[in-house]
């Protein structure tokens, strides 16, 4: 067909003037790219969204925080904590607590 396209990475078929709908800049192609890199299926627009609004509801945030009672902190990811707590600042917290602490 002279007028259509297919996007490789969301498996999308496309017809010439909904390029500019489906650019390759956009949120879900980069996502459906990376999928890609790994061997993983693409996810359509539908459960794109959906995943979307899953990670953004307040029961996802509510499971996946991180404390630091220290320094007062939040983290989102136990990677973040751990890198924090390596930390010049977060370190020099700890040593004014257990000066005072003596």
């Amino acid at each position: 067909m002279a007028g259509s396209y297919t996007c490789l990475s969301c498996q999308v078929g496309l017809v010439k003037g909904s390029c500019n709908e489906h650019t390759t800049k956009s949120d879900w192609h980069l996502y459906n790219l990376k999928r890609g890199l790994v061997g993983l299926p693409p996810l359509s627009k539908e459960e794109y969204r959906d995943k979307l609004l899953q990670q953004n509801s307040p029961s996802h945030d509510l499971d996946k925080q991180f404390y630091c009672s220290l320094c007062r902190k939040k983290f989102s990811t136990l990677n973040s904590l751990s890198s924090h707590e390596q930390s010049k600042k977060h370190l020099q917290l700890l040593e004014k607590k257990k000066i005072s602490a003596e």
